[in-house]
């Protein structure tokens, strides 16, 4: 099911209020038998359904998450600089706009700021690039030593 959250982005961006995603009244259970006539179980639950849907909603729109400082700091994550890189510098660029924006760092400062990202993005794919040249070499050679040993 597509609205089932994966991802804790996903899960802020859940919307509770769907009647859709809830659990039917007839599969709550309430506890122990009670003498409560049927249409009073089914009203209970009815109502547990709409407090708890409240209450999550509450719950998720104070989520950190939600702001796009949080957000955009995703991509100080190691793991998602090397495997989406153009992702990260986006979301780079968007948090130190949004210090600019907030008075909370100086333009002079932004402009070093994305230069030595882009120095470093740049250092990055150079590496990259090697380590396929190395690889190659590596192939290369080791290709050559079974000819030798096999001969």
């Amino acid at each position: 099911m597509d609205a089932l959250a994966v991802t804790p982005y996903k899960l802020v961006r859940l919307d509770v209020t769907d009647q859709k995603l809830w659990v039917s009244p007839k599969e709550v259970d309430i506890g122990a038998k009670s003498s409560v006539s049927e249409f009073g179980v089914l009203q209970f639950k009815k109502d547990c359904e709409i407090a708890l849907s409240s209450i999550c909603k509450k719950a998720l729109d104070k989520c950190p998450l939600k702001y796009s400082v949080v957000l955009n700091m995703m991509c100080l994550d190691p793991n998602t600089m090397y495997s989406k890189p153009d992702e990260c510098l986006q979301k780079m660029r968007c948090l130190i706009q949004k210090f600019v924006q907030d008075n909370q760092l100086a333009g002079t400062k932004m402009a070093t700021l994305i230069t030595n990202s882009n120095v470093l993005r740049r250092r990055a794919m150079e590496k990259q690039e090697q380590l396929l040249v190395l690889d190659t070499d590596i192939e290369k050679h080791a290709a050559e030593l079974r000819q030798l040993s096999d001969s």
